[in-house]
């Protein structure tokens, strides 16, 4: 019975594997046929991981690690090269287009 459980466990541990390995070369293959034209505006924060991992693939930044581990690649690229903030692909990334209330 042990062994029954133990053999379904790793096969339900291979199966979600095999999935994980699915979207991300759905990943790589889309980011590497969009790279060119994704337009990136809005806050980071509020992103999900992909949005970031995309970001960060756009900049020539590694994808792997976590979500904040992605962001702070990211945040420090964009400090050491600040002309990458006036390009159109990232210039929405910083120039907010909300109003702010004034007190």
């Amino acid at each position: 019975a042990d062994r029954a459980v133990r053999d379904d466990k790793k096969r339900q541990e291979e199966e979600k594997r095999a999935a994980k390995a699915v979207v991300t070369n759905e990943n790589h293959r889309r980011r590497a046929t969009e790279a060119h034209t994704m337009i990136f505006p809005g806050s980071l924060a509020a992103k999900n991981k992909q949005y970031v991992g995309d970001l960060a693939y756009c900049l020539g930044l590694s994808t792997d690690g976590t979500k904040a581990k992605i962001l702070e690649r990211i945040k420090e690229h964009f400090a050491a090269n600040p002309d990458l903030k006036t390009q159109d692909q990232y210039i929405g990334l910083f120039n907010s287009t909300r109003s702010r209330k004034r007190a």
